[in-house]
C-alpha cells in the first residue's frame, strides 16, 4: 500500500517507524507520484496533439514483395483459407452487418457496430484518451467485450469470400469497415486503444486485408497503411518495452505479431525494432513453453491462443517451404522451433484423448485470425491448430500421428497433464503448477480429474464465465468446489495472492507422475502442499488406477487431528443423478453412464452449481458432494465403476 501521512500519524509520535522503511515508503511515493505525473502530462499530450501526430506520422513503403509472397496461392495463409468451407456465407453475414463476439452474433445499427459498447451488458465506454481508463470490477460491464470485437477477425472471412467469387464487394466493405472504426477510434483514443495484445491482433487481421486486396483505390489503401503504421508504433513505444508487473501471454503474443508485421515494411527502417522484437520472442517463448510443450499459464486455451500466434508469425514470416523459414535461425530462433513441435504435441495429446479441447484453467475464448468458422468456431474445437499442424509438419503430423484406437497412455510430468483414453472411456488428470508473474489464470483445481464415457462427458472443470465483470462469480469458477478435488474444512486449496480478479495461487509444490503403465491399466499420482499452510495438515495425494471396469481413487490426507473432508465431483449438466445402495447412478437420457461409489460412513449430498462452456454463458448443472469428519491421517477409496458390458 502507499505510505501517506496523516493527522492520525502526526499525533503518534512514539509509534515512528525505522528509518529505512520510512525512507522506502517515502521512495514509492516519490515513484507512485511521479508516473501519475508522466501519465498526466501524456494524456494532456494525446488530448491535444495525437490527431496531428497521426496526421504527419512518416509511414514507410510497403514491402510489395513480401506482400505478393503472402498472396501467393502456395503461402501458408492462402493455403490455410482455401481450407475455409463457410465462405462466401460468413462474409456476406459480415456485410450484412453480422460479428462474432466471443460465441454469439451480434448485430449493430446498420453495417457496422457501435466500437465502444459491450453487448453483453449493454454499457458504452466514453471516447477519451485511453490513458483515463481503469479496469473497475463488479460494474457488470466486460471491458474486454468491445476489444474482442475489435480485433477485425471477420477480415478473413472477406478475403476468402473475395477470392472465390472475385466480387468487389468484400473489398469495399473491408476498407469501409476499416474508416469506421478509424473514426470512432481516433489514434490513441477510446478503450480499444488500451490494450497492447488486442492491438497486436487487431494490426495483424489488418496487414492480412492490405495484402489481399491490393486492387483497392490508392486513396483507400493508402488510409489503411496509414491505421497499420499507428498500430506498429503503439506497439513499440507504449506497449512492448513498457515496465509491467506480470509478462504473460499479452507480451509474447504481441511481439510475436508485431515482429511479423515489421517484415511487410523495409528492413531499412524496421531492422532495429525487428532485432528487439526478435530478441523478446525468443526469451519469453523460451520462459513461457515447458520443455515438454506446456504453457507456464497452466490454462489450456491461454496455450492454444500463444501457440496459434506463433504458427500465424510463420505464416507470415514463411516461404512456400515452411520448415526452411522455421530452420533459419536469422529469421526465428532456434527455440522457436523446438516448442512449436513439443507445443503442438502437446495439445494434439489432450485433444485426442478427450475428443475435445477440454477446460482446464481460465479461457476467454481467444483466438487470432480465423481462416474458418468465424460464426461457428466453439472453444472446445482445436482442428484449427490441426489445421496449422498439417500444413507446417506435414510428415510429422502429431494431429494425425495420434489419431490411433487401443489405450493410450500419456504423461506431461514438468506441465502437470495426464491422460489415459481406450475404446470405454477417457480420463484426464490435472496438478498443473503455479508460475510466478503468469498472471492469475491458474484454478484451484490441483489433482483434479475429468472423465468421459465414451463420448459423453460426466465428470467436468466448471469454466470461467466471466473476469472482471462479477468478481463473486469469478471466484466461483475459480474456486476448488468447481472442480473434482478434495477439500478439508470448507478451506480453499492454496491461498490467493495479488489483487482482483488474477490473483495467484499459492501452492507450495504441486505435481504428478505415473506410478505404472500396463498396456491398458496405468496408475497416477498426483499431489500439493496447499493445505500445509494450516495446522496440522499436510500434502494432498491422488492416486487413481486406471482399469477396464472403470477408475479407482485413492485420496489421502496427510496430518494429526480430526477434519471434515469433501470429495467434490461436477457434473455435466445433461446429466442426472440417482442414489443407490450400489452408489450413485450417473445417467444420461436414461442410460447409466457409471457409478461412483465410497467407502461406507460417506454422506452423500447435491448441490446447484454452473457449467461455462464458453465465456459469457453457463448452464445450471449438479455437484456431487462426498464427506466426512475423519481423524487424519486419511486414506480413502473411491470407485467409479463403468456398467457391465452387454
Amino acid at each position: 500500500m502507499l505510505f501517506r501521512w496523516s493527522h492520525d500519524h502526526a499525533q503518534q509520535p512514539k509509534q515512528n517507524l525505522p528509518i529505512m522503511t520510512l525512507i522506502g515508503r517515502i521512495d514509492l511515493n516519490v515513484r507512485h507520484y511521479a508516473r501519475r505525473a508522466r501519465e498526466a502530462v501524456d494524456t494532456l499530450s494525446i488530448a491535444v496533439l495525437s490527431g496531428r501526430q497521426y496526421e504527419r506520422m512518416h509511414v514507410p513503403a510497403w514491402n510489395d514483395e513480401k506482400a505478393d509472397a503472402v498472396r501467393n496461392a502456395c503461402s501458408p495463409f492462402s493455403r490455410m483459407l482455401d481450407l475455409n468451407n463457410t465462405s462466401p456465407g460468413d462474409g456476406q453475414r459480415v456485410i450484412d452487418g453480422g460479428f462474432r463476439l466471443f460465441d454469439r452474433e451480434i448485430r449493430g445499427e446498420g453495417a457496422f457496430p457501435d466500437w465502444h459498447k459491450d453487448y453483453l451488458s449493454g454499457q458504452r465506454y466514453p471516447v477519451r484518451p485511453y490513458t483515463r481508463y481503469r479496469i473497475t470490477p463488479d460494474t457488470g460491464s466486460d471491458i474486454i467485450a468491445p476489444w474482442e470485437l475489435s480485433r477485425l477477425q471477420f477480415i478473413p472471412s472477406l478475403i476468402r469470400a473475395y477470392r472465390l467469387t472475385n466480387d468487389d464487394r468484400y473489398a469495399k466493405h473491408f476498407f469501409d469497415v476499416i474508416a469506421h472504426w478509424k473514426t470512432a477510434n481516433p489514434f490513441l483514443f477510446g478503450v480499444n486503444w488500451m490494450c497492447g495484445l488486442d492491438v497486436a491482433i487487431r494490426a495483424f487481421n489488418l496487414a492480412l486485408g492490405i495484402i489481399y486486396f491490393n486492387q483497392a483505390e490508392q486513396c483507400d489503401r493508402s488510409s489503411a497503411l496509414r491505421l497499420l503504421w499507428a498500430h506498429m508504433i503503439y506497439l513499440q513505444k507504449r506497449d512492448l518495452y513498457l515496465r509491467k508487473e506480470t509478462v504473460n501471454n499479452h507480451q509474447l503474443v504481441a511481439a510475436l505479431l508485431h515482429y511479423a508485421l515489421l517484415h511487410l515494411f523495409p528492413v531499412a527502417e524496421t531492422n532495429r525494432w525487428r532485432t528487439a522484437a526478435f530478441e523478446i520472442v525468443r526469451a519469453e517463448i523460451e520462459r513461457q513453453f515447458r520443455s515438454d510443450g506446456g504453457n507456464f499459464e497452466s490454462a489450456l486455451l491461454y496455450h492454444q491462443f500463444v501457440l496459434e500466434a506463433m504458427f500465424a508469425t510463420l505464416g507470415l514470416l514463411a516461404d512456400p517451404d515452411v520448415s526452411s523459414t522455421i530452420s533459419d535461425n536469422a529469421v526465428l530462433p532456434e527455440v522457436f522451433g523446438q516448442r512449436l513441435r513439443t507445443a503442438t504435441r502437446f495439445v494434439a495429446d489432450y485433444y485426442h484423448a478427450w475428443s475435445e479441447v477440454p477446460q482446464l484453467g481460465d479461457s476467454s475464448d481467444g483466438r487470432i485470425v480465423f481462416f474458418g468458422d468465424y460464426f461457428s468456431w466453439k472453444p472446445n474445437n482445436a482442428a484449427y491448430l490441426a489445421d496449422w499442424s498439417a500444413l507446417v509438419f506435414p510428415e510429422q503430423d502429431c494431429f494425425r500421428d495420434t489419431a490411433t484406437t487401443g489405450a493410450r497412455t500419456v504423461i506431461r510430468t514438468e506441465s502437470g497433464l495426464g491422460m489415459f483414453s481406450c475404446n470405454r472411456y477417457a480420463a484426464m488428470f490435472s496438478a498443473m503448477p503455479v508460475t510466478p508473474r503468469a498472471a492469475g489464470h491458474n484454478h484451484l483445481d490441483k489433482a483434479s480429474l475429468l472423465l468421459r464415457v465414451p463420448e459423453s462427458p460426466i465428470l467436468v472443470d466448471s469454466g470461467t464465465f466471466c473476469y472482471t465483470s462479477d468478481l463473486a462469480t469469478r471466484a466461483c469458477h475459480r474456486a476448488g468446489r468447481a472442480h473434482n478435488v478434495l477439500l478439508v474444512d470448507d478451506e480453499e486449496q492454496a491461498l490467493l495472492g495479488g489483487a482482483g480478479a488474477f490473483e495467484t495461487p499459492q501452492f507450495a509444490d504441486v505435481g504428478i507422475e505415473l506410478l505404472s503403465e500396463g498396456p491398458d491399466q496405468p496408475a497416477f499420482r498426483m499431489w500439493h502442499d496447499g493445505y500445509c499452510r494450516l495446522p496440522g495438515l499436510g500434502r494432498v495425494t491422488r492416486q487413481v488406477h486406471c482399469l477396464p471396469e472403470g477408475l479407482r481413487l485413492h485420496d489421502a490426507l496427510a496430518g494429526d487431528g480430526r477434519v471434515r473432508v469433501q470429495l467434490i465431483f461436477n457434473l455435466h449438466p445433461q446429466l442426472s443423478t440417482k442414489e443407490t445402495e450400489n452408489g450413485i447412478c450417473i445417467k444420461l437420457d436414461g442410460k447409466l453412464l457409471c457409478t461412483i461409489k465410497p467407502e461406507p460412513g460417506w454422506m452423500t449430498a447435491f448441490e446447484p452449481a454452473w457449467y461455462s462452456p464458453s465465456y459469457g454463458r453457463r448452464q445450471a448443472s449438479v455437484r456431487l458432494v462426498l464427506s466426512a469428519t475423519v481423524a487424519l491421517p486419511l486414506e480413502t477409496v473411491t470407485v467409479i465403476s463403468l456398467p457391465l458390458r452387454t
